[in-house]
């Protein structure tokens, strides 16, 4: 969002333990991945031909290879030449609106939001936080259906409300649509802002784009240079060009296109903005952790376009099925 929005944090943390549960049937056989390279997510060297253990949704034991026993029963994967890294979480997205051949408040249905979370783990995001766009009812309702198994798997949805002054709204994009679903909380006094965290707590840019390159390019590095800890964001959801899944791809690379090494570039994506959502169980591959990881045909510590060499996704140890999807959405076009 352009405009600035004041939002009640405290609201995504309250349901995070909501969302945070199974919200599909992982395999009560465990598996032992062995042979990859694993990114850890927290910036240190990758751990050549590894091995990690997956049971009941999450992470059991992590090691290298050979020093991690498969128990009774176990299934072994090799992925030897696989790169794996822990699945990603986007900050900021708009979720709901958009519909491919429309865009506007008609679109906010549980099923679309459904499709945009879809959309999001097809590219290896599993978790996506929607920022002072979503109606809080309706919000709440979906978190506690994913978690209650409701919906196929998909990137788990978290959520930020947000407030304004009356017709104060987010961007003259967006505005259209969250004046509809009344989903900003529209205040003018201290009570009725009071108000609003009670209840919750129950487009594109104009610049001229060489100069906005130019500002960027100056702006980003001291801005990590004084420690700003950058987070994964797309703001994906207002325009069809900022994509649900591909824009967090692109995001990234640019991270590294303005400065940034690659490692640090996927602990923005990983690590990082799990702790500043403060879900405990993701951001990482480690003991204790959901199984939530992405398997990569090449390393993106060589070149971070290698996140898009996606072979395979897992949310809570369950592998997704891409290819059905992809059918679904080419079917759909």
């Amino acid at each position: 969002m352009r405009r600035l929005t004041m939002l009640a944090c405290s609201v995504l943390v309250g349901l995070a333990a909501i969302a945070a549960s199974s919200q599909s049937r992982s395999p009560s056989n465990p598996v032992l991945y062995e042979g990859g390279r694993l990114i850890i997510g927290d910036g240190t060297a990758p751990l050549e031909a590894g091995a990690f253990l997956v049971q009941n949704g999450r992470i059991s034991a992590l090691g290298r290879k050979g020093m991690v026993p498969a128990p009774a029963g176990a299934t072994r994967v090799d992925l030897t030449g696989k790169t794996v890294m822990p699945a990603w979480i986007n900050v900021h997205v708009h979720i709901g609106y958009e519909g491919y051949t429309s865009w506007g408040a008609e679109n906010y249905t549980p099923r679309n939001v459904l499709d945009h979370l879809e959309r999001e783990a097809f590219y290896g995001i599993g978790a996506t936080v929607a920022v002072g766009s979503s109606p809080t009812a309706q919000a709440i309702q979906f978190q506690q259906d994913q978690q209650a198994g409701k919906f196929p798997p998909a990137s788990r949805f978290f959520f930020m409300p947000g407030m304004a002054p009356p017709n104060g709204g987010p961007d003259a994009i967006l505005i259209k649509a969250t004046t509809a679903l009344h989903a900003v909380y529209e205040v003018s006094t201290g009570p009725e802002a009071r108000a609003a965290i009670r209840e919750m707590s129950c487009g594109p840019a104009t610049a001229n784009a060489a100069t906005r390159e130019e500002m960027l390019a100056n702006n980003f590095p001291k801005m990590v240079a004084a420690g700003a800890r950058l987070v994964l964001g797309t703001d994906a959801g207002i325009v069809p060009r900022h994509s649900f899944g591909w824009a967090d791809h692109h995001e990234v690379a640019r991270y590294v296109q303005l400065g940034l090494d690659a490692s640090q570039a996927i602990v923005a994506a990983t690590q990082r903005p799990a702790e500043l959502l403060g879900i405990k169980d993701m951001g990482t591959l480690a003991v204790g952790k959901s199984a939530d990881f992405v398997v990569l045909n090449a390393n993106p510590l060589e070149s971070i376009r290698n996140t898009r060499q996606i072979t395979n996704v897992s949310l809570r140890g369950a592998m997704l099925n891409r290819d059905v999807w992809l059918a679904e959405w080419k079917k759909a076009n």
